[in-house]
């Protein structure tokens, strides 16, 4: 009971003691959104100075690099990619005519690499793929069947490559390397379907090794005769350095293969009895068992493979003849004529030996066939021929246009100058007039 008093009488002392707490509101969303902008704020300004200063960092780290380390090699600018692929142009005014440097100057792989980017050459070879496809329908396949052995009874043949270069109503006119038939027993032609055909040998030129093949039109089928097309040849004098080409027929020595590349070096005249021809280089390696011929962009033909006239420089480059001065020979095997035979070899007269010789004008002598009809005559090396049939002449190709008027047996009146008179006794010193009868 005293203690119960007691409470009593302290209860107004301590009553503070029993006040109620309560709780202050809360406003917790209001603090995360505050904290969210917060964030946010400080992410952006951090952001900002970073940037800034990655910037300025690069650009102060560039301008120490560019003044320590070489620049690399590049490619050219990117909008080459939108221009069409064009053939490199010689530029008359960066070569002076008899400057070495000039006559040295080559276009190397380096220098078309950095012509075109990547697209470009994925661009160029597509089209060249695509040229094969189309020459497919004026090629084929000439098959030579030598001989039957007596181990396996099976033929022995040789395979190479062919372009049809005249088609008439009887019959189709095929090119061929006469080196791959020469020794057949019979020949046959193999078109772009697998239509295979018997081929009759008409005409062939030991200079060029080229042969003529035909074949008769109603020998064909149907199908083969609407698709097949003449090769179309082009003049093929205005190609120089850098000209694309694309080899087919059996290039690399398997047949409907096709390589490419580009011409390296101007046109060289090679001499042969009686005229010239012009060989073209290449940047493809030389294949011993490589036939066939060249092409342009435009698909027309500009050359045939040859592994003639090779020498010590050039026995591992892929050479071919200029189609435009083999128009001629192949000409005389469509006519199936004769061509008429004088048997000199001859090149233009420079103007040194022309002092030399007190000579303004003509062609010179370097050799005569034994026993040909200007041996007979006796032509020898040396002498200068300026003028056939009353006709000044002063170049190789004015002597091969005059045999392409002539037949074997025609006449054939030459001027010639000699300088030395006690070798050969049946021309005297001086100009002297002879007439030759061609064979």
């Amino acid at each position: 009971m005293r203690v119960d008093k007691d409470r009593e009488e302290n209860k107004e002392e301590y009553s503070f003691i029993q006040e109620k707490i309560v709780p202050r509101p809360k406003n917790t969303k209001k603090k995360l959104f505050k904290f969210t902008c917060y964030t946010v704020i400080l992410s952006i300004i951090f952001g900002v100075v970073s940037s800034f200063v990655f910037n300025l960092s690069n650009h102060l780290n560039g301008k120490w690099n560019k003044q320590n380390v070489k620049e690399p090699i590049s490619l050219e600018d990117s909008d080459r990619e939108n221009q069409p692929f064009v053939t490199p142009q010689e530029d008359a005014s960066d070569e002076v005519e008899g400057s070495e440097d000039s006559s040295n100057k080559h276009i190397t792989d380096l220098d078309i690499f950095r012509a075109y980017d990547i697209r470009s050459y994925q661009k160029m070879y597509s089209v060249m793929r695509e040229l094969a496809n189309n020459c497919r329908y004026s090629m084929v396949t000439v098959e030579a069947i030598k001989d039957v052995t007596s181990w396996f009874d099976k033929e022995n043949s040789e395979r190479s490559y062919g372009l049809i270069i005249r088609m008439q109503e009887d019959y189709i006119y095929i090119l061929c390397n006469y080196n791959k038939i020469k020794d057949a027993n019979k020949t046959e032609v193999e078109f772009f379907n697998e239509d295979t055909v018997r081929a009759e040998f008409m005409n062939y030129n030991k200079e060029t090794s080229l042969a003529l093949l035909k074949v008769k039109t109603n020998s064909l089928a149907k199908r083969t005769k609407v698709k097949i097309q003449e090769a179309d040849l082009r003049d093929s004098y205005q190609m120089g350095r850098g000209t694309p080409v694309l080899g087919l027929g059996a290039p690399d020595g398997t047949m409907q293969s096709m390589v490419i590349g580009y011409i390296t070096a101007h046109r060289i005249d090679k001499y042969i009895t009686d005229g010239k021809l012009g060989l073209y280089h290449t940047s493809i390696a030389e294949n011993p068992y490589g036939d066939g011929f060249f092409v342009d962009t435009e698909g027309k033909v500009i050359g045939i493979i040859t592994h003639q006239f090779r020498n010590e420089t050039d026995q591992n480059i892929m050479s071919f003849l200029d189609i435009s001065q083999l128009r001629p020979v192949i000409e005389s095997l469509l006519n199936g004529r004769k061509l008429p035979y004088l048997g000199v070899k001859v090149s233009e007269l420079s103007s040194n030996d022309g002092k030399k010789l007190n000579v303004n004008f003509g062609i010179y002598i370097t050799d005569v066939i034994a026993n040909s009809p200007a041996f007979k005559k006796g032509l020898r090396p040396g002498d200068v021929i300026t003028e056939i049939d009353g006709t000044s002449i002063s170049s190789v190709a004015a002597l091969m246009k005059k045999m392409a008027e002539k037949e074997p047996g025609d006449k054939m009146d030459l001027i010639i100058v000699r300088q030395t008179k006690a070798e050969y006794p049946k021309v005297i010193s001086g100009e002297k007039q002879i007439t030759v009868t061609l064979d």
